[in-house]
């Protein structure tokens, strides 16, 4: 390119621009004079030329996000609820529409439908929504900036990469800022661009000019799980001796293979910069609020206050140390209010000012003293962390601000220096973590001085959280001596000979149903120059222009990998059609490599080879634990790593507190899974899959609770039993609060779970009732209505020898011709439930402890008791039995309680059955292998061994 002062080089990102003049510095091609914008870039900079004296408006995507949920509570729910959705997808739908310059009346007319007239009324409150606080969006920047251009400089020369998008502002600004310049230029090969990008939206107006377009060497490589792409990356770099100068790492979106690069480099020792920069999640700053973020979300519970005091992530004011309050934090539970924390300490430190009234005088005197001290100043801190609480109704910039002053007090700018508060000296770079604590106090105070919006505090902390995992910060240019990651939309452009592409599997790759509701494919179809918001369809085939625009800038060699499956996600998956398009350009299946097992493969196969194993139990000490207990657990009798641990006075103390129905029926189902859980108190991981909308737990309980609100009105008398409407009505109204929160993947998951609540509504309004209770609380304290009949504190329930104290809760209690009937609605599966023996050895509690538990409370007896499901294909199902006699129940409770004060807390594997849902099926490891190792030592047991363990005792009857 000739030297023509100035040139204009419009990019698709600013990364991208940053990257190919410094390439083109190094290969010694003409940047003089030459700057990059993307389109959105040059409008700015067109403003501040023609109007030095304004600022530039910021306007952060969280303030779109918030803006668009207020709107959604401000306006009539009807008039939207086909969407069934809110918050960041419908903002970033309503925000590519404004990119794009649609009118709410040209959305309306293009796409005659429901739907259509639905997005268009929330679009139309939107755009009158920031007219009325005076704030611009990016399309509002391109009008004014055509507007300002006669205020300006002629450009000299105008110059675009192909693959830039613009929408139709964007297009209608550059050809108005072109119009003025000597030369309009179009750089890169035409064919290889989206069809709304600049090349092909421009290439009849402006000369074209095609860069050659390479076919390197390509390699594809297929191995089995994700995590072991980036290792094989890093070793493929290592054995072919590569220079790091010359390669680069692409990948298709950040998480996870961002994170994995990052760390599987860190560890390998090789140094390597981001283009994109890093996840704000994975620095320290981020992590830090995350962690205060999940106390707020939590209930302030004090268990979330003492993961994040030991993560060492903030420093407490007044040289408290952190681990010292931890220490007092682990001596009681609580959660609430900064009452709850100060009575909780008051408790701890009367208690420290007794000793020290019994140690005056006496050597210990100082030291309790101290203690007394310390107790208090650790009160002090966790009630200054209260002065960060939002209250339960807070503004958008309110919060953010809170969220810049705890970050300013308490996180430290890098939590590995030794030294606290110290500036750093003038000629002293900033550490990674301190540049990414200033760039999140950036990001905070724009989107505290941006436009305001009020919402309840828990909605707030949820958005924040949301946002953490979207920010990324700390881009950066590639360095000399440094291995090269950048996403894939602009590999090649740094100019190194090598290419690694990682992530082509299908999960990133095929079309998915969730992407574009609002942007349907016809209405892609009317407006080809729309950038934004593209069909599922067009994203895969612009994903797949990107990869072969990145392989046509590479000059040396490239490989490709895909992954089948995730180790840590349990999955398989196919390779992406992009994949299959490569193999049948650049070879067959015949010539894709089979990678290896990666670490865990390799640690696998080498366990019973003596040296290698002293290797690894010397590095990998808690690989080396998990190898004695797995030599335990393959022994011929119980030890304690098949939970076999003898007795223990905590197991006595759990027992002779009250206990649910469902804790014990987990105990009499699996004593082992009983005893990680409840003794152990292992805390249960509850992460949603990706695209789950909401967990099976969720689900039950929104069920739950409408059922019991239509319950209560049929006892009121205000509905009546039958009254199939209001019972839907009620079941939508608990999901769709719901769904304002949690956005449903899809329009069509929504509709089908709305089909599936106007079930659960015909099974529970199918026959005439006389409802008596609803909800009926026993051994806690009242929680639906204060008039409502209800045992509150201790309940103790007397079966026979066996004495327990109980707590639950009854969904319905319901009389027919003089006889009780109790139900316990079910929304899961009834295949697991035995008609002809309901209580299942113990295995099924529920239904006769709530039975004996209303005959305690009422002094009637209980006909029938048991479960009706609601839902699935059960839906309609009922499984009932008498209960019976309270001595036979109270003996099997009695043998189990035994078992367990033994200390005999033996795993009852079914891989076929209640395995599939155990929350702990990963420390059972092989479900198949172990149940032949329990089952081998089961037949060698005594009776007495196996008394109350009805697994156990089921395969001793077996050597009979």
């Amino acid at each position: 390119m000739r030297a023509t002062s100035p040139t204009h080089l419009i990019v698709p990102s600013a990364q991208a621009g940053r990257k190919l003049l410094t390439a083109w510095a190094r290969s010694r091609r003409p940047t003089l004079g030459t700057r990059a914008f993307t389109p959105s870039g040059l409008a700015d900079a067109v403003l501040a030329e023609a109007f030095p004296d304004r600022a530039p408006s910021v306007f952060p995507e969280l303030n779109q996000v918030m803006a668009v949920d207020e709107l959604l509570l401000g306006m009539d729910f009807r008039k939207v609820e086909a969407l069934g959705w809110s918050g960041d997808r419908l903002a970033r739908s309503i925000r590519e529409m404004r990119v794009a310059g649609v009118a709410p009346e040209e959305y309306r007319k293009a796409i005659p439908r429901r739907l259509a007239r639905e997005v268009a009324g929330v679009l139309e409150a939107y755009e009158k929504w920031l007219h009325e606080l005076g704030v611009s969006d990016e399309t509002d920047r391109f009008v004014r900036a055509e507007f300002a251009l006669r205020k300006t400089r002629a450009p000299g020369r105008v110059a675009v990469l192909a693959d830039t998008p613009l929408s139709e502002a964007a297009r209608s600004f550059l050809e108005a800022f072109a119009a003025r310049a000597e030369e309009r230029l179009i750089i890169g090969p035409v064919d290889l661009a989206p069809a709304s990008a600049a090349g092909r939206v421009l290439q009849e107006e402006w000369s074209v000019r095609e860069e050659e377009v390479h076919r390197p060497d390509t390699e594809l490589v297929r191995l089995k799980h994700l995590e072991d792409e980036v290792r094989w990356v890093l070793s493929d770099i290592l054995e072919k001796g590569r220079s790091l100068d010359e390669v680069e790492v692409a990948y298709p979106r950040h998480t996870p293979y961002l994170p994995l690069l990052l760390g599987e480099t860190a560890r390998a020792g090789l140094s390597v910069t981001s283009a994109a920069g890093v996840p704000l999640s994975d620095l320290p700053a981020g992590q830090a609020l995350r962690l205060y973020l999940r106390w707020l979300g939590g209930g302030r519970d004090s268990r979330d206050l003492v993961t994040l005091f030991r993560s060492g992530l903030v420093r407490l004011p007044d040289n408290v140390w952190a681990p010292r309050v931890v220490e007092y934090l682990l001596q009681f539970h609580v959660s609430g209010t900064e009452k709850d924390y100060s009575r909780a300490f008051d408790r701890l430190r009367r208690v420290a000012e007794q000793d020290r009234a019994r140690a005056k005088g006496t050597e210990r005197e100082k030291s309790a003293s101290d203690a007394v001290k310390k107790l208090r100043a650790a009160a002090r801190s966790v009630d200054r962390l209260f002065g960060y609480v939002p209250p339960a109704e807070e503004s958008l910039s309110g919060m953010a601000g809170r969220l810049r002053r705890f970050v300013e007090a308490l996180v430290p700018e890098d939590p590995d220096a030794g030294t606290d508060w110290m500036e750093p000296e003038p000629d002293q770079a900033l550490s990674e973590a301190a540049m990414g604590r200033a760039e999140l106090l950036t990001r905070l105070a724009q989107i505290e001085a941006g436009p305001d919006s009020r919402h309840s505090a828990s909605h707030l902390v949820r958005r924040f959280l949301e946002w953490i995992g979207q920010v990324i910060v700390l881009a950066r240019l590639d360095g000399p001596g440094a291995l090269h990651v950048t996403p894939l939309d602009s590999a090649g452009l740094a100019g190194r000979r090598h290419l690694y592409v990682v992530g082509l599997d299908s999960g990133n790759f095929l079309p998915s149903p969730v992407e574009d509701v609002f942007l349907p494919d016809d209405y892609c179809a009317a407006f080809p120059r729309l950038a934004g918001p593209l069909s599922s369809e067009a994203r895969v085939e612009a994903r797949s222009l990107a990869l072969k625009r990145a392989i046509g800038r590479t000059t040396g060699s490239v490989c490709v990998v895909m992954a089948e499956g995730s180790l840590a996600a349990d999955s398989d998956s196919g390779p992406a059609s992009t994949f299959l398009e490569l193999e049948a350009e650049y070879g067959s299946t015949d010539g894709v490599v089979q990678g290896g097992a990666g670490l865990s493969g390799l640690i696998l196969s080498c366990r019973r080879d003596r040296s290698a194993r002293q290797l690894i139990e010397r590095f990998f000490p808690a690989v080396a634990r998990g190898f004695e207990r797995a030599e335990e657990r393959a022994g011929e009798s119980f030890s304690s790593a098949d939970g076999w641990v003898g007795p223990r006075r905590i197991v006595d103390e759990l027992l002779d507190r009250p206990l649910s129905a469902s804790r014990l029926q987990q105990l009499a189902a699996c004593p082992f899974q009983f005893f990680q859980q409840q003794v152990l108190s292992i805390p249960v991981i509850d992460e949603r899959r990706p695209g789950q909308w909401m967990t099976p737990l969720e689900n039950g309980g929104l069920v739950h609770d409408a059922l019991n609100r239509f319950n209560r009105e049929v006892i009121d008398g205000t509905t009546e039993a039958r009254d199939t409407a209001r019972a839907l009505a009620l079941l939508e109204q608990e999901f769709r609060e719901f769904a304002r929160a949690n956005e449903p993947p899809s329009e069509f998951t929504w509709r089908s779970k709305r089909r599936e609540l106007a079930r659960i509504a015909q099974v529970v309004t199918e026959r005439d009732r006389r409802v008596i209770s609803a909800e009926l609380g026993f051994g806690m304290p009242a929680w639906r209505t204060e008039e409502e009949d209800e045992a509150e504190g201790e309940f103790r329930l007397d079966l026979g020898e066996t004495s327990l104290l109980l707590r639950g809760r009854i969904d319905v209690v319901e009389e027919d011709e003089g006889r009780l009937l109790i139900t316990d609605y079910k929304t899961g599966r009834s295949g697991a439930y035995d008609r002809e023996d309901l209580l299942d050895g113990g295995k099924r509690l529920q239904w006769v402890l709530y039975a004996y538990a209303y005959e305690a409370l009422s002094g009637r007896p209980v006909d029938r008791s048991g479960y009706l499901f609601v839902s699935g294909e059960a839906a309609g199902e009922t499984v009932y039995d008498t209960p019976p006699p309270i001595e036979e129940t109270g003996a099997l409770l009695g043998s189990q309680f035994g078992l367990a004060r033994r200390g005999g807390f033996g795993a009852s594997v079914e891989p076929a059955g209640q395995c599939k849902w155990c929350d702990f099926r990963r420390v059972c490891g092989d479900l198949y292998g172990r149940r032949s190792e329990m089952q081998g030592k089961a037949l060698s047991a005594s009776e007495e061994e196996v008394s109350g363990w009805a697994w156990g005792e089921q395969q001793l009857a077996k050597r009979k």
